[in-house]
This record gives C-alpha cells, structure tokens and sequence, in this order.
C-alpha cells in the first residue's frame, strides 16, 4: 500500500522453506523491493481483482504450482503439481480441481499475481 501511494518499500518474507516440513526445517527470511510507485496501484488492483474472483468462485491458485509457473514455465508447474507430494495430490485439491488446473485463468493468476512477487527478491 505504500508503494501505491508513492512511497518506496521493502518488506521481509518469514516463512517456512517448504510447509510439509514445517517441524524439520527453519524458517526461511527474504527480502522483497515493492514495485515502483508507477505500478504499485495496478499490483495491488491484480491482488484486488483475485480477491473478488475468488468470491465468486474457487480460484486455481496453489503456492507451489502458481509460483513454479511464475518462476519457470508449464515443466516448473508440472512438477510441483504432479511430483510425489505435488499440490495436485492432496485431496482437497483434487476435490475442487478434478484435471490439471492449467487453464487460462491459473495462467492469469500466477502471471499476475506470484511473477511479481517472484522477480521482487533483493
């Protein structure tokens, strides 16, 4: 919210390395640039525009698939979708999301939302 309304920030991200560890590994710390002030209200109108979406309907975004889309294509995804504990094992998942969630709106999201984020490490 800052960069959106002008001003520069930098935030630090604490979480865990991968959850399915949470009890095994320590916790991980990066930093993230915040946008230019120039695209700061468009970020936080994709994140909004999710938001809403997700109100509407259940959204295929999913930390480890989106993120490895963000990061490095179909194959990154694929791999965190499909490998030995991939997100598209878990029940809940599969439940919501019968197929292989690569549709045009998972495309959107983990472009929109996590390639920003991914590109964001100082």
């Amino acid at each position: 919210l800052s960069c959106a309304k002008g001003e520069a920030a930098t935030a630090r991200l604490l979480g865990l390395d991968e959850p399915r560890y949470r009890n095994q590994r320590p916790l991980a710390e990066q930093q993230l640039r915040g946008p230019p002030p120039s695209e700061a209200a468009a970020a936080l109108g994709e994140w909004v525009g999710a938001w809403r979406l997700g109100q509407a309907q259940p959204l295929p975004l999913f930390p480890g698939t989106s993120l490895g889309w963000a990061e490095g294509g179909r194959q990154r995804a694929l791999q965190a979708w499909r490998g030995d504990a991939g997100e598209g094992q878990a029940p809940f998942n599969r439940l919501v999301f019968p197929a292989e969630p690569f549709c045009e709106t998972f495309e959107a999201l983990a472009d929109g939302l996590l390639r920003p984020l991914a590109t964001a490490t100082a």
